[in-house]
């Protein structure tokens, strides 16, 4: 992953910069918990398995040495005794093989989830450049990892000559021990290798995944500006926002002048502000259907005046119609006997 100036990075990365860097194959990976889990498994299964592997694996040799003719050795020999021995390799170790398998697949998915990418098998040219492998060899970072390397090498080759030295006795004595004997004592003596090598790298894995993930997030550090602007490309511009809500508006007040004809009344302030009403018995309480204020409340009236809807006068009624209720809304039920009060005068002005 390049390394990116850090500088002002001060904000967490938006959902949108952690699902783009996932995408470009950024992710926390640790290949020592890799190799940690695959080395505890192993020693797992020699302890369950290695004796009896073993000593299959030495009975199918003596079954092969039989097998030799006396005479002459043909193509026909051959092609059957390979034959005999995939099929007895193949019964005895796809099993553990399946399961080391599964473990690393396990491991894989736990630290970075389900993620394929097409892009990882490109052949990228840019990196056969010498100019480029020379400075990536030159670098911080390559020293740094080519010390964390040798660190590692260290500890296993040390972890090895422990366990050697603490099992040498068993170790000498083998040349005296029947054959299965000795496969067994092989098989422990593995076992226990791996398993100390096991934990060492698990140990060495969760280390190094955690310092992976530290260095993940400080590379997705966005500065105020980068949220900012993705906010932008998310949501719009502000302005371009505002003006579209500005010209929704002025739509939703034309279409409410269109209803003018079908209101009961409309109530006005009387020169700054009109509110058209309609009531009908389907609905529980009159209805906004237009309002507006200096020439659109000219217009409500003079809509209004053409359709012989009655135009009545009432300043709070009209300034509390027009403050709080939306077109397309019920009056609230504080304004209900004002309300019904001006519906009566309209109703007999209209008989």
């Amino acid at each position: 992953m390049a390394q990116p100036d850090l500088e002002g990075r001060t904000e967490d990365a938006t959902p949108r910069r952690r699902e783009q860097a996932r995408s470009e194959g950024q992710v926390a990976y640790s290949g020592d918990l890799m190799i940690g889990a695959v080395c505890f498994i192993v020693a797992i299964l020699f302890q369950w398995h290695g004796p009896t592997g073993l000593a299959h694996a030495a009975e199918l040799m003596r079954a092969v040495l039989g097998k030799l003719p006396g005479t002459e050795w043909t193509d026909v020999e051959t092609q059957a005794s390979a034959t005999w021995i995939l099929r007895a390799v193949a019964a005895c170790c796809l099993t553990p093989l399946l399961i080391v398998w599964g473990m690393q697949w396990a491991v894989g998915f736990a630290q970075t989830g389900f993620h394929w990418r097409v892009e990882a098998l490109e052949l990228k040219w840019d990196r056969l450049s010498f100019e480029q492998g020379w400075s990536r060899i030159a670098s911080g970072a390559s020293i740094q990892k080519l010390a964390v390397t040798t660190f590692k090498l260290v500890l296993v080759v040390g972890l090895i000559g422990w366990r050697v030295t603490l099992d040498w006795p068993v170790i000498r004595s083998l040349g005296r021990l029947p054959i299965r004997q000795g496969l067994v004592n092989i098989s422990l003596i593995f076992s226990r290798t791996m398993l100390w090598m096991g934990v060492a790298m698990l140990i060495v894995g969760l280390a190094d995944y955690a310092l992976q993930l530290w260095k993940h997030e400080r590379q997705l550090k966005m500065t105020r500006e980068e949220v900012k602007q993705e906010g932008r490309e998310e949501q719009g511009d502000p302005q371009v926002r505002s003006r579209q809500r500005k010209l929704q508006r002025e739509a939703r007040k034309e279409r409410g002048i269109k209803n003018v004809p079908q209101a009961t009344v409309v109530i006005t302030n009387p020169t700054h502000l009109a509110i058209a009403l309609r009531y009908s018995p389907e609905t529980a309480a009159p209805v906004v259907v237009a309002k507006g204020s200096g020439r659109r409340a000219e217009r409500i009236k003079q809509v209004a005046r053409q359709h012989g809807i009655h135009v009545t006068e009432n300043k709070p009624v009209a300034r509390m119609l027009y403050k709080h209720v939306d077109v397309g809304r019920a009056i609230p039920s504080q304004l209900y006997a004002a309300v019904a009060t001006i519906m009566a005068v309209a109703y007999r002005a209209k008989r």
